[in-house]
């Protein structure tokens, strides 16, 4: 072996080209023990490496796929629920929208027939109130009228009597009825 080393760092120059090419594959393949010895040494590696380290890699990968797959499916579930929930809120929105444009529709016929019936009942109101006041001012009329005469004829007796008390005179006559009329006191004082 040693000549092998030596022969291999030697620098001598062949003696022939086929000579040299010859020693240089001879030294290429090493000896058959040396090979075994290889060859177990790294069937011994591969193994090793194989149970205590590519195993458990490999086992923690498809656990780490597992894991990620889960969370993938995971979140693809959630998404179609969420997706799910929400299509039921816009539903439910619509339909509270609905409802809301319904109410409100029917609180506005309700307060216009609120509004008619009162008005109407206003108007009704408003025209018995003027029917009575009507009622009542031609009473009063009748009342004044009548009360009106009596005053009339009292006065009347009452210029009468003052006049037949003085002179009757037209001086006199038109002096009583001018202070008559110039007196505001009521017919019941004179």
């Amino acid at each position: 072996m040693t000549t092998l080393v030596t022969k291999l760092f030697a620098v001598d120059t062949p003696k022939s080209a086929t000579e040299g090419l010859q020693e240089k594959f001879s030294t290429l393949f090493p000896s058959i023990p040396l090979m075994l010895a290889t060859i177990i040494a790294f069937a011994i590696c591969f193994g090793f490496l194989f149970f205590f380290l590519y195993r458990p890699v490999r086992k923690m990968i498809a656990k780490r796929q597992q894991f990620i797959q889960k969370n993938i499916d995971d979140a693809i579930s959630y998404k179609q629920e969420s997706l799910d929930k929400l299509n039921l809120a816009n539903d439910n929105l619509k339909n509270s929208h609905k409802q809301s444009d319904m109410i409100i529709n029917n609180a506005k016929i309700k307060a216009e027939k609120v509004i008619d019936r009162y008005t109407k009942k206003a108007k009704d109101d408003a025209r018995r109130l003027i029917e009575e006041t009507n009622l009542d001012i031609q009473a009063q009329q009748r009342e004044f009228d009548k009360n009106s005469k009596k005053y009339i004829t009292e006065v009347a007796v009452e210029l009468a009597n003052k006049i037949l008390k003085r002179e009757i005179s037209k001086s006199t006559q038109k002096e009583i009825i001018d202070e008559f009329l110039k007196d505001n006191s009521p017919i019941e004082d004179i």
